[in-house]
């Protein structure tokens, strides 16, 4: 019966979700690409070729407070339920042996972040930079940035008003030296305080 319920919702996250990249200050977009490493470079002079997946996984709407400055961001409990789930239908793609749904402990709750995943940022649908989603017992690293759930589980029936933290790290499971460090770009300074001041 979860597995049920949990295929049912993929179904109709996919279906509600409507909103083009480029009518959104801020998106972020999972990529049409095997969601096991390696994987070919994420870095800025391959942005133009990078495939992403539509509709954006994350937009406007879903965030309740995003900070440039420590580059930290919250959503709605829905947006985060629909990032697991989108997440691990991609990975279905590259692995035929998965069930439908990801599996539900007994308490009801199943992975947030399932499997590490490539994302490329968007400003008013131009991309900034790509990286990926990580979480804290991922065992391969990543040079670029990462994209880390303050929370490793959430709930079949998480409520409506739950907010669940993220922060956007610079490599996993460190910062390596010389890598250069795209999340200050100042188009994303910018389109935060635009979405900022429109939440008020």
């Amino acid at each position: 019966m979860k597995t049920f319920v949990i295929t049912l919702l993929v179904a109709v996250c996919c279906a509600v979700r409507g909103d083009d990249a480029s009518t959104n200050l801020i998106a972020i977009c999972l990529l049409d690409r095997p969601l096991a490493q390696p994987w070919a470079k994420l870095d800025a002079a391959n942005l133009k070729n990078l495939k992403p997946v539509s509709p954006p996984v994350l937009v406007d709407s879903d965030f309740v407070a995003f900070d440039s400055s420590n580059h930290t961001f919250v959503t709605t409990g829905a947006a985060a339920k629909r990032l697991s789930l989108t997440i691990w239908s991609l990975a279905k793609k590259d692995a035929p042996g998965w069930s439908a749904a990801p599996y539900v402990h007994h308490t009801g709750d199943f992975e947030l972040i399932p499997v590490p995943a490539p994302f490329v940022l968007q400003v008013r649908g131009e991309p900034i930079y790509a990286g990926a989603f990580y979480t804290s017992v991922s065992s391969s690293g990543f040079s670029g940035p990462v994209i880390m759930a303050e929370e490793m589980f959430i709930s079949t029936n998480v409520p409506t008003s739950a907010k669940f933290s993220f922060s956007i790290q610079l490599g996993y499971p460190g910062t390596l030296p010389g890598t250069p460090d795209p999340r200050n770009d100042n188009r994303i300074v910018s389109a935060v305080q635009t979405l900022l001041a429109k939440k008020k």
